[in-house]
């Protein structure tokens, strides 16, 4: 449903990026890292709803990635905070609407 299919697979190869960075940086803590579970129930029915769950999504994880950096080293935590913006600007990207402080 989503009009521009190359921001959404740019956006998803990115966001794979990151976890495999975080899942690395874990092992190297000496970290379990938990299985993935489904998060994300949604009912997307046309471009409209698509963006808004893709907007959301960025959202929400760029808050999560915020939340986070007090707890990471310095290289990782700059790392995550350059996500987190990139994070922030897709979610604009996808509704128009700039969330200054994503929850």
């Amino acid at each position: 449903y989503l009009p521009d299919q190359d921001l959404a697979l740019d956006a998803m190869a990115a966001h794979r990026r990151m976890r495999d960075a975080l899942a690395d940086e874990c092992r190297r803590l000496g970290q379990d890292i938990p299985a993935a579970a489904p998060a994300y129930p949604v009912n997307v029915r046309d471009a409209t709803t698509a963006r808004a769950v893709a907007a959301d999504l960025e959202n929400a994880v760029c808050a999560q990635w915020a939340s986070a950096l007090a707890t990471l080293d310095e290289s990782f935590a700059t790392r995550s905070a350059e996500f987190a913006v990139q994070c922030a600007v897709r979610g604009y990207l996808w509704s128009g609407v700039s969330v200054a402080f994503p929850a």
